[in-house]
């Protein structure tokens, strides 16, 4: 994550941040200078501010980590979200109807990626571990292409012309005119599916949710293990993951949930 020279003090500050918040780890000024592309002498001083507003803090071994000014406004901006507060039934009702897990992927604009923002997990003993709050790509992986498939066309070019390598397999992506075909696919039959491109060895069905104006708010997904997949269950696990994504696209779109946003 290199910061442009020309960058803004605010969005210096706010790089700082990310890569302490994203690190979840005590990180030195050398490091995270070499991480930011800035001298040391810089990284030092944006350092310096955001520990007098509280939002980093100095940590053994000239180290610093995330302030707890900061974890304190993180909870309180999560807490009560209305979109959350809406998708969480839905999402236990996913989870009702097929006992696998069920998470709410949000769409990022600034960085035409997507990220993981809530979990409601299967009965089952045996799931996978979903890193939460992580930023993923939208061309890999049923929960990245069943938003990239409703994005501008001009988002979507950009998107894929900057894909890199599975990061479950670790596999060149496919061409550019194989990748369009499966959004086509995908906005043909509603829903998006995926077999180990994100996690090895997971299944993973979504379906876009959409918010005011009709633009993609993100979507829901379920990831079964593979071992658990048949594929005379995608018909029940699609419908189960469309109707519920409509239904959420519905309540995001009601007059009272105009002004939610993240």
């Amino acid at each position: 994550m290199t910061v442009n020279g020309d960058t803004g003090t605010a969005s210096r500050l706010l790089a700082v941040l990310r890569v302490l918040v994203e690190g979840k780890q005590e990180i030195s000024v050398k490091r995270l200078s070499e991480i930011l592309g800035l001298p040391t002498s810089t990284t030092h001083r944006l350092l310096h501010q955001l520990v007098q507003l509280g939002f980093a803090e100095r940590a053994p071994m000239r180290r610093y980590c995330v302030g707890r000014e900061f974890s304190r406004l993180g909870a309180l901006a999560m807490q009560g979200q209305p979109s959350l507060e809406v998708a969480r039934p839905i999402m236990r009702d996913v989870v009702e109807g097929c006992n696998e897990t069920c998470l709410l992927g949000l769409y990022l604009p600034a960085s035409r990626q997507m990220s993981f923002v809530e979990k409601v997990d299967s009965r089952h003993p045996l799931r996978y571990r979903v890193r939460m709050y992580e930023l993923r790509s939208l061309a890999w992986g049923a929960s990245g292409k069943a938003i990239l498939t409703w994005l501008p066309g001009a988002v979507v070019e950009s998107v894929i012309n900057r894909v890199t390598a599975s990061p479950a397999t670790g596999f060149a992506p496919p061409s550019v005119a194989v990748i369009m075909r499966e959004l086509r696919r995908i906005r043909e039959r509603g829903y998006a599916i995926s077999k180990g491109e994100q996690t090895p060895g997971a299944v993973g069905l979504a379906a876009p949710v959409f918010g005011e104006s009709g633009q993609v708010f993100g979507d829901l997904c379920i990831t079964v293990p593979e071992f658990r997949f048949s594929p005379k269950d995608e018909r029940h696990l699609a419908e189960l993951i469309v109707t519920r994504a409509n239904k959420l696209s519905e309540l995001l779109r009601a007059p009272c949930m105009n002004r939610v946003a993240f």
